[in-house]
C-alpha cells in the first residue's frame, strides 16, 4: 500500500507549500499542504491542500519538480487516496465532491 503522511518533513513542506502558494495565487485566501501520498515505486508524490481553491499536484518525489496539476475542485482538497497499483487517484474536497 502507498505511504501516506499528514506531516511532511519540514524542508519538503516548505517547498510544497511554496508550490501551492504559487498555484493558488490565482485567487485563494491561503494555502496549506493537507496530505501527501507517495506512489509505491517512490517516484511520484501527490500533495493536496488549499482553502478557497482546491489544489492537487503531482511532484517528482526525487526533485520535487511539478509534474502535473489537477483542476476541478472549487474549495480546499483535504483528502487523497491512491489505488495500491497507482492506477487511480481519488480526492475529496470541502466543495462536497470526490474526484477520481
Amino acid at each position: 500500500t502507498p505511504a501516506v503522511t499528514r506531516s511532511l518533513e519540514p524542508r519538503i513542506r516548505a517547498i510544497v507549500d511554496g508550490l501551492l502558494d504559487e498555484i493558488l495565487a490565482r485567487g485563494s485566501t491561503g494555502t496549506l499542504a493537507r496530505q501527501a501520498v507517495l506512489t509505491p515505486d517512490g517516484d511520484t508524490l501527490y500533495v493536496c491542500g488549499g482553502y478557497g481553491v482546491g489544489v492537487l499536484i503531482a511532484l517528482d518525489a526525487h526533485t520535487l519538480q511539478r509534474r502535473r496539476e489537477f483542476l476541478g475542485h472549487t474549495r480546499g482538497v483535504h483528502g487523497i487516496a491512491l489505488r495500491p497499483d497507482a492506477t487511480a487517484l481519488a480526492s475529496a474536497s470541502l466543495d462536497g465532491t470526490v474526484r477520481i
